[in-house]
Formats: C-alpha cells, structure tokens, sequence
C-alpha cells in the first residue's frame, strides 16, 4: 500500500503521461499598421505521438493562420512549429484564438492559443483614434478638422484655381478632363469654368465657413457643374442624359436622379462628403443630403478611386492655409469603423457565440488528474453570457465540471474555457454530453468519453517486459519483446530521472549503480501509443 500510494506521487510530479506543451498566448506587442509581423507556434509532445487532427481559427482577419495539413504527426520528445502573422491598417488592438484538436495516445482534445497585438499608426497626430468605432470615432474626428482659421469664398478660390490644383498655368475639371489656362479665378462667362461645392450650398454649404472651405470645393466646368446642380452621387445605371469625360447623369438602381462622377474622382468626392459631414453636421440643422442609399454608393467610390499622391499633396497645400486635415484622405480605412454617417454610426450590439470542436475523449482514470478544456469564442461586439452548463448521459457521474454560483460572461472578441476531469474510475468506456447554452440563444452539445484503463491493451505491452529478479539482489535483467518501445526512463522514488536507456531484448541493470539513488526505483517503457510504469525494488 506505501509503494502505490509512492507511485501515484510519482506520476503527478515527475511525468504525466499526457502532456502536449505550446504557447497559451502569442502577444504581438505593438506593431505599426501596414507592416507585416511573424511569431511562431511550437507544438512540443512528450513521451507519446502528438496526432492534430484539426485546427480551427475564430477572430480577427488581422492574423493570418496557415493551412495546417490534417493528421500531422508529431514524434515522442519533438516539436512541430508554424508561423503565424500578424497585418492590419487600422489602429486597433486585436484578437484571435487558435484552436487545435489534438490526439494523444488515446485522448482527443483541444488546446487554445490566443492571439494578441496592438496595432499603431505611425506618429502621433491620430493616435487618440486608437480603438474608437462609431460615434465615439467621429467626435474624436471633429477636434482634429475642426480649424478656427477661415478663409473668405474669394481668397479660398484664389488660391484653389491659382496654385493648389493648378499645374504648369492649367487647372482641370473634376469631372470631364477640361482643362483652362488661368493664373487665378477664372471668368465663367468666357472660360465656361466655374467652382463645384461637392456638398451642395443649398444642403448647408451656403454659410462660412463651410462655404470656402477648400476640402469639398474643386474646379469645375460650368454645364457638367449645371448637370450635377444639388443631385445626390451614384452609380447611373439608366442611359445617360448627359455625359463628359466620364461623369453622367441619370438614374441609380432606386430610380432616382443622381450624377456619377468620373472613376478618377469617386474616391476624393466620397472623402470629401465624409470629411464634410464630420467637420460640420452638428451644425447642420435637419441635414437631408447624405443618406443610407447615397451612403452606399460613397463607399464604394473608395474601393474604386482609393487616395492617390495628388489627393496627398492637395491635402498638404489645404492644411498650410486652413490649419486642419481630412482624415479621410490620411486614413480612408476610418470609414470601416463607422457603421453609418447617414443614420446610426454606432455599430449593432451583436453577440456571435462560436465553439471549437465537439468531441473530447479520456483514456486513463481519476488517479492520473487529467483535465481537458472545452472552448467557447464570443465573436460579437456585445459581451455574451452562459445561461447554463450541464451534464446530461446515463454515464455523467464520470465526468466531473467546475459548480458555477454564477453564470460566466464572454468578453467581447474573448474566450471562455470549461475544464473536464474524469471523477471516477471506471474499467468500461463511459460516454456522457455537455451541453452550453449561451445568452445568444445558441446551444453547443460536447460529445465526453472516457476508455477506461483499456486493461487488455496494457496488459497486451506489460506482458511483453519483463523485470527479473524484482526485488533485485545484485543485478536484474530487463527483457522487452515489443518492438514499438521506444525508450526507458528510470526514476528514483522522489520522481527524479536518474537514467534514460535505449530499448533492447535484453538489459541489465546493477545494483552498484542504483544504490547510490535509493531502494525504489519506476520503470517508464514508452511506446507511440502506450506507456507503462514498472516498479524495481532493491534489497
């Protein structure tokens, strides 16, 4: 009864005889957006053949994971590693979880590895829009457009037509191509040019400063500018009835009249809407010009016509003389995390619960302290909560699961783990369910079996050593016939490794060598798939 009750000591200290060993987190740390970081995952398995089965990835598209070939073996006492990297254009933290469903010897499981990092825009100018969505972004925008310098109508078209978008003594026309000789305003009776306000006077630009302001006014011909009047901005899908140079008018999917500008020019009018809706819509009294319909269409004038160095330069030249920028044009990627300028921009509280696998099996008894996780992933931007975790089976008095007083919540973007344990011995496979029902009206089954100690199958690898004599006098011999033993570990009864021997037919162990460790003494014969622990006593 000592010497059991030595050997189970033995096995919780030393050398369980499960273990698969990797990073729980993989922390990026900061990274500057646009830059592409790499951190590698190691899988490490002791003692037995580690199989993946699966691997799953949930979070965000900031990380990329690989495809992992399925049935990927790793060896006893080795290690399999990939890479994982890390990208993103937003000045966001992000998350993710790695979820790999791992055989061992006989247990199916799973192990999570949460991903991390913290990505940063270079400079600082927007770094207070760091992890900001919806309303709470666009207020932030406000104070960095808002300026206190304004300059007259005449002197902001001064300088538009003689030096901002004039090149070489030509400026051009946003939406046809025209170009007209001039040094300063142009006379619209003679040049037929005149000046566009992007946001329509008549909608709230009639005022200063939104009037000069020279982010949403540009350069025009005066019939194309006639043509767009105080029309909305869309895809014309109807046969035009007015086209120059690119830009028509005609009517959008709806039916309704709208003014497509050229491809050139989408992306700088859907900036400059934006820009102009953040600078100057708490003023703007029952706004009525930017709508969800019009809204849609502005954002895909991005996708089309993204900012390019002449929008960069344009932006530079407006800042020297207004003392502000649109953030637009430095970061369009604002846009994607402002659910609508037109209606709510706050994003809906969602919940979007999400499981990793099904199925865990256990292949040992309550002696071996074996515990597994189950996985849940909230994807939503709304904490979730677990209405109730329970047992259920004819065999659920063999699995064993923390007593929750409270119901736990699931961050948002976060991972909630159940621990499983075997709470009884049992030589017969036991089969139970857990069942998870979530806040979010979703309800995940996990599939629990235990195999028992498979008795005939360690009997099948205790047959084939042998141990003689035990107890050793002066010298025992160590006989194996099954050739899938891969190594021998020898520990003293305090769970120290003294030796590691090679398998052979036939090896002979000395009692001058191990008295100097102690009178008892555990045998551990690995095999890819089995293990088993001899005692060898001393006399």
């Amino acid at each position: 009864m000592k010497f059991t009750k030595l050997f189970i000591a033995l096995l919780l200290v030393s050398s369980p005889l499960f273990a698969v060993k990797t990073n729980n987190i993989i922390d990026f740390g900061n990274i500057l957006t646009n830059s592409n970081t790499s951190k590698e995952i190691k899988i490490e398995a002791e003692n037995h053949q580690v199989q993946i089965i699966n691997i799953k990835y949930i979070g965000s598209k900031a990380f990329n994971v690989p495809e992992i070939e399925k049935s990927t073996l790793i060896s006893p006492n080795s290690s399999f590693s990939f890479n994982i990297s890390a990208y993103h254009n937003q000045n966001t933290s992000e998350k993710g979880v790695i979820y790999i469903h791992l055989k061992e010897n006989y247990n199916e499981f799973d192990i999570a590895i949460s991903l991390v990092a913290n990505f940063q825009f270079q400079g600082d100018y927007y770094s207070g829009s760091a992890n900001l969505y919806g309303k709470q972004l666009i207020d932030w925008l406000k104070t960095k457009t808002f300026t206190s310098t304004s300059l007259s109508y005449k002197d902001a078209r001064i300088e538009m037509w003689g030096a901002i978008d004039n090149v070489n003594g030509e400026v051009e026309c946003v939406y046809t191509g025209r170009k007209v000789v001039t040094d300063g305003i142009p006379d619209v009776n003679t040049t037929k040019f005149n000046t566009e306000h992007t946001w329509p006077q008549a909608y709230g630009a009639e005022n200063e400063p939104q009037k000069s302001d020279i982010f949403h006014i540009y350069p025009s011909y005066e019939i194309a500018n006639s043509k767009r009047a105080n029309l909305p901005f869309d895809f014309v899908v109807s046969t035009p009835s007015y086209s120059d140079g690119g830009s028509k008018l005609g009517n959008n999917k709806y039916g309704t009249l709208v003014f497509e500008p050229r491809d050139s020019h989408k992306g700088n009018v859907a900036r400059s809407i934006f820009y102009f809706f953040v600078r100057y819509n708490n003023s703007l009294q029952g706004q009525t010009f930017l709508n969800k319909q019009h809204e849609e269409a502005l954002r895909q004038f991005m996708l089309i016509d993204p900012v390019d160095d002449a929008e960069r330069k344009r932006c530079d030249e407006i800042e020297k003389l207004q003392k502000n920028r649109n953030p637009f044009i430095d970061h369009p990627e604002f846009v994607n995390r402002i659910f609508s300028f037109a209606e709510n921009p706050d994003f809906p509280d969602s919940i979007k619960t999400d499981n990793s696998f099904d199925f865990v099996q256990f292949f040992n008894d309550k002696d071996s302290e074996l515990n597994h996780e189950i996985f849940i992933y909230n994807l939503g931007s709304k904490e979730a909560e677990i209405s109730s975790i329970s047992l259920e089976g004819t065999d659920k008095e063999f699995f064993a699961i923390p007593n929750y007083i409270t119901m736990p919540k699931i961050p948002a973007f976060s991972s909630f783990s159940i621990p499983i344990s075997i709470s009884k011995s049992t030589d017969q496979d036991k089969i139970a369910t857990l069942k998870v029902n979530t806040s979010d009206s979703k309800s995940y089954t996990f599939n629990l079996k235990v195999l028992g100690t498979l008795n005939s199958i360690q009997d099948n690898i205790e047959n084939k050593i042998t141990i003689t004599p035990n107890p050793m006098k002066e010298k025992s011999v160590i006989s194996i016939t099954d050739p899938n033993i891969k190594n021998i570990k020898v520990f003293n009864a305090l769970g120290q490794l003294i030796l590691e021997l090679t398998p052979e037919q036939s090896l002979e162990l000395n009692k001058s060598i191990l008295s100097t460790y102690g009178n008892v003494f555990y045998l551990n014969f690995n095999s890819e798939m089995q293990s088993t622990t001899k005692m060898l006593i001393i006399e």
